[in-house]
């Protein structure tokens, strides 16, 4: 049962990228960014928040986590100690993605830790039975449910490709991409294409082509790759699982 479905969504998968690259081969060359509202126009302003509370210490805290116990604004993340802190600032990719698209709409946001309880409380995150320092997740699957608790709808889409990814920025839903941590790398060529999430909120096209995508990343280096951070095409699908998690755009009353 598990191989029917698995062919499933590869062969979906597989569809959906070749419909949405005869789309994406009609627009015009040009940057395409979220829009604000179809009504108000204009690209959305979406923040930037890191992982880590000093975000401009985020390559040091990658390098060595270590010194995440030196952070001076730990206590911005909610976190209740250092302990805490030095506990989720690595597994908080996928909240941080989720804080940017709560803070664009201007919906109330807990802050990252707080959010990070209240989405392993929804089962976005297990505990590992063989390391109690780590986390299982986040989960896609139960980040969906989770996402709903604030007034969104969604779908995971797997076995995809970068025109699909584009096609979901033009229909104005936000873009959560599963992808390996060394997207902030220009050449990277990791094996392992998960582990981390970025929020894509914009793409380039250039002769029908998706050249590029524009992310935040959540771990990525203060000045280099953290805020609107352009990762060419080659680069991204070199990083890219294939999978993403969609939230339908909606503004919180």
């Amino acid at each position: 049962m598990k191989s029917f479905f698995h062919i499933f969504y590869q062969l979906r998968g597989v569809f959906l990228e070749n419909s949405a690259k005869n789309k994406i081969s009609k627009l015009k060359d040009g940057e395409y960014r979220l829009l604000a509202s179809p009504s108000l126009g204009g690209p959305h302003k979406i923040p930037y928040v890191s992982q880590y509370a000093s975000a401009e210490l985020a390559e040091r805290f990658v390098k060595n986590d270590e010194f995440l116990r030196e952070d001076p604004k730990w206590r911005e993340s909610g976190a209740e100690t250092i302990d805490e802190y030095v506990f989720w600032a690595p597994k908080l990719c996928g909240m941080a993605c989720f804080s940017m698209i709560l803070q664009s709409l201007g919906c109330p946001t807990p802050k990252l830790v707080e959010l990070g309880k209240q989405a392993m409380a929804a089962g976005c995150y297990l505990p590992d039975p063989k390391n109690p320092k780590r986390l299982i997740g986040l989960l896609h699957k139960p980040c969906l449910k989770f996402a709903r608790q604030f007034g969104f709808e969604g779908k995971l889409l797997w076995f995809i490709g970068p025109s699909v990814v584009a096609r979901e920025i033009l229909k104005n839903n936000f873009v959560i991409a599963s992808v390996n941590h060394d997207i902030r790398y220009a050449g990277a060529k990791p094996e392992n294409k998960q582990g981390h999430l970025v929020l894509v909120h914009g793409f380039k096209i250039d002769g029908g082509k998706v050249t590029g995508f524009y992310i935040h990343n959540p771990s990525g280096f203060f000045g280099i790759s953290q805020e609107n951070h352009f990762v060419s095409a080659e680069d991204f699908v070199s990083c890219f699982s294939g999978r993403i998690i969609v939230l339908f755009s909606s503004w919180c009353g």
